[in-house]
Formats: structure tokens, sequence, C-alpha cells
């Protein structure tokens, strides 16, 4: 029986979140560069975009923001989320998809269709808080 990972190790958050129809978006966050992508795409199509490599135009953190961001993930329990989360009852409707990649190089995959974790909502607010952007 493996031991779960331990969040302070997190060193990659990438999360995405939409559908075909309005807007979907993405978010990488990467401990050791600091840096933060977001993109936002409309049916498809990139909206808002940042390159591959962190550049000193990407929305930054410090280590307190990013030790703030661990606490917080702690609190919802995301390590406890479930792998997957599926409500097939409903057509053209959400899809999220969360990848965390820790010091280890350990990694949880955790996704969804149209059905969420109890406190999604809340890792929605806590995305929005840290890049200042949209991820709804």
């Amino acid at each position: 029986m493996s031991s779960q990972p331990d969040l302070k190790q997190l060193i990659l958050l990438n999360a995405f979140i939409g559908g075909y129809m309005g807007k979907s978006f993405a978010v990488s966050m990467d401990r050791e560069e600091k840096g933060i992508h977001h993109m936002t795409y409309y049916r498809g199509d990139v909206l808002e975009l940042n390159e591959n490599d962190f550049t000193d135009e990407d929305p930054q953190f410090t280590n307190e923001s990013w030790q703030k961001f661990i606490e917080d993930l702690h609190q919802i329990d995301i390590l406890k989320w479930k792998a997957n989360y599926e409500n097939h009852t409903i057509i053209d409707g959400t899809q999220w998809n969360l990848e965390l990649l820790f010091e280890d190089g350990s990694k949880i995959k955790k996704r969804g269709i149209n059905s969420f974790p109890r406190t999604f909502s809340k890792f929605s607010k806590i995305i929005e808080n840290l890049t200042g952007k949209e991820f709804v």
C-alpha cells in the first residue's frame, strides 16, 4: 500500500475546465519557476495565451503565496478527491482535469465530466485568487 504524497512536496499543478460551448480555462503553476500560465479558450479557439516558457510578463507568486496555496489545497482535501467524477446524462457539458506532480516524480490525476467533487467551487476560487484570472 503506497502512502499519499505530501502537498508540501507539490512542484507543479496543471488544471483545465471547460467544454465545447462557451469558455474553457487552463492553468499551470510551477513552484520552481514561481510562474503561472493561464489560457482562455472559446469553443476551442485560444483567446488568451501565454508561451510555453514562463516569462517576466506571466503572473508570479512568492514563497509565501505558494505556501498559502498549499494550505488552501489541504483545506479542501484535494488529495481525497476521487480519480473520476462522471455524469453522462448531460450532453456537451463541462469537463475538467487536474494533474499534480510531486518532488519524488509521483503524479496524481483527477478528472470529471459534468460532475465535480464537493469542494470544486472552492478549488476554482483558490486558483482565481492566486492567478487573478477566471477559472470556472
